[in-house]
This record gives C-alpha cells, sequence and structure tokens, in this order.
C-alpha cells in the first residue's frame, strides 16, 4: 500500500521524520551544556550555565582582587598626597626664611637643599669610611659593621612634618 492511498502524503511523513530528528538534536545540545537532565522519557530543566556557583566563586574571586587594588592605590595616594604636603610646607618654610650667603658664599651659591636626597643615619660613635668619585656620581659607605638606615627626601620631610619642623 501507498501512503496516499491510507490518506497521508510522502512528504508529512518525512516532515514528521526530519521534526523528530531536530528535536533530538536539540535535546542533546542542552543534555551537553547540563542544561537538562533526561532519564527514560522525563527530561528535568537543571538550570542555566551562568547561574552556577562556580561562576559565582569567580566573581567573588575577583572582587576581592579588585577591591586589594583599590586599597593599595588608596594607600599610595595618600602617600603622594603627604609627600605634597610635606614639599608644600618646605617650600612655605623657605620663603619664610630665605637663606643669608656666608662670608665664603654669594648670594647665587644659596640654593638651599637639592631634591632628590639621601640620609644615611648610624650610631654617633660609628667611624664610617666614605669615597666620592672625582665627577662626584658615585659615593661608597663603609660602616664597618656598624647597623645603618638610608632615608630619601620622602622620609625626612614626613618626620619633619609630623615634628612640626616645617
Amino acid at each position: 500500500l501507498s501512503t496516499a492511498e491510507n490518506g497521508g502524503s510522502p512528504d508529512s511523513a518525512n516532515d514528521d521524520k526530519n521534526i523528530r530528528r531536530r528535536v533530538y538534536d536539540a535535546l542533546n545540545v542542552l543534555m551537553a551544556m547540563d542544561i537538562i537532565s533526561k532519564e527514560k522519557k522525563e527530561i528535568s530543566w537543571r538550570g542555566l550555565p551562568t547561574t552556577r556557583e562556580n561562576n559565582f566563586d569567580i566573581l567573588k574571586e575577583d572582587q576581592k582582587r579588585v577591591n586589594e587594588q583599590i586599597e593599595k592605590k588608596q594607600l599610595y595616594l595618600k602617600e603622594l598626597r603627604d609627600q605634597k604636603k610635606a614639599i608644600e610646607a618646605l617650600i612655605e618654610r623657605n620663603k619664610a626664611n630665605p637663606q643669608q650667603p656666608t662670608e665664603n658664599q654669594d648670594a647665587s651659591q644659596c640654593t638651599g637643599v637639592q631634591l632628590p636626597f639621601l640620609v644615611v643615619q648610624t650610631k654617633p660613635d660609628a667611624k664610617v669610611d666614605v669615597q666620592i668619585s672625582e665627577d662626584r656620581q658615585f659615593v661608597s659607605f663603609d660602616f664597618q659593621y656598624n647597623p645603618f638606615e638610608i632615608h630619601d627626601e620622602n622620609y625626612v620631610l614626613a618626620h619633619m612634618v609630623r615634628n612640626k619642623k616645617l
């Protein structure tokens, strides 16, 4: 018997098979993505992948990392503001108390302390051997096993501000 005699056309039978095949393919894709699960003929919704706990954990870790970066940058900004404040205080102090030339200096030699600079600190009774190159580009210190600290201008200026010396 042909399908025409049964009241159906051969095209509709093929269409039904194609639709079933496409639905089966779509269900397989959804199962592979773990959006649905299928046991025998029962299909259950599991949820979209973006709602998984591991994505939430990743976002929490990203937030923590970004918050740490913000905190570091806020500390650095505070340090820069403190440095600016100290330099402004030094400028005001120098304006209020201009240097006077000594007997061996003329006015052009009174320039004050040049920035940047370093201060080397050790015990008052320590013997230190200092060697400076002829071009004054290199300095060598021998503290002969005495403890020492090296401070830059920001450290010195901050302590001067803190102790109200500026």
